[in-house]
């Protein structure tokens, strides 16, 4: 049995093992419609929990192309973001039209208990949306251009005036799933850098006037600046030796 365990072998050493997996990634299913490609990452997206915080999409009408619980909860994501959301889903049609017959009769009923006078209506009371404090890391007392990694749109403006080191901005959401994978990874590229570069990671449904005027359309996203100058910009997740 042991003959036939997987082996793999490096350079330096051999590995045997009692399974293997490969992690290939995957790949946006696209639509193939006239100028995809011109609007890809630039108003089309395929992963709308690491986009949807984006500026771009903000009080928008948007749709989501998709099938399933999938196309569902990406659409009930976007729906704190945009004005009004489009799903476009062939394998659903059946549903729809059985919730349409549906709602005719939810619709005679009410008309009915209007009629007779039977209906209570029951209103949430209106609140204010909470207006954000701004974080330690937003304000002048917390910022400190000695330490290599600083976290808010504060500390990047004081970086990009006064900084003479490359300054690395990573720009993600909370809930994105890549950006969880390449934090570790550019936290390591950092680290080896240390006292050369200076890191600042910005949360874009956070700092909203820092994402517009940079032009960033989704995340994660990392730009390197260099003398009040932009040198290269770098989307998704990339190997380690790209940074």
């Amino acid at each position: 049995m042991k003959d036939s365990e997987p082996k793999i072998q490096d350079e330096t050493s051999k590995e045997r093992m009692l399974s293997l997996i490969f992690a290939t990634g995957a790949t946006a299913k696209r639509l193939r419609i006239p100028r995809e490609d011109e609007f890809w990452s630039r108003g089309i997206s395929a992963c709308a929990i690491c986009d949807g915080a984006s500026p771009l999409f903000k009080g928008q009408v948007l749709a989501v192309v998709g099938g399933g619980d999938t196309a569902t909860e990406e659409a009930l994501y976007l729906k704190k973001y945009a004005r009004h959301i489009h799903l476009l889903d062939h394998e659903w049609r059946q549903a729809v039209t059985a919730a349409g017959s549906g709602c005719i009769a939810a619709l005679s009923v009410e008309r009915y208990l209007v009629g007779k006078d039977l209906i209570i209506e029951f209103h949430q009371p209106v609140t204010e949306e909470a207006k954000k404090e701004p974080s330690s890391m937003d304000v002048q007392e917390g910022f400190d251009i000695t330490l290599t990694k600083h976290r808010g749109q504060y500390a990047l403006r004081k970086l990009y005036h006064e900084s003479p080191r490359l300054i690395c901005v990573l720009y993600t959401a909370p809930t994105c799933g890549p950006c969880r994978t390449l934090k570790p990874i550019l936290g390591t590229v950092i680290d080896e850098f240390d006292h050369n570069v200076h890191f600042v990671e910005i949360e874009i449904e956070e700092d909203q006037e820092v994402v517009e005027a940079t032009g960033i359309m989704g995340t994660p996203c990392v730009q390197f600046f260099k003398n009040k100058e932009m040198i290269r910009t770098v989307s998704g997740v990339k190997m380690k030796s790209e940074y």
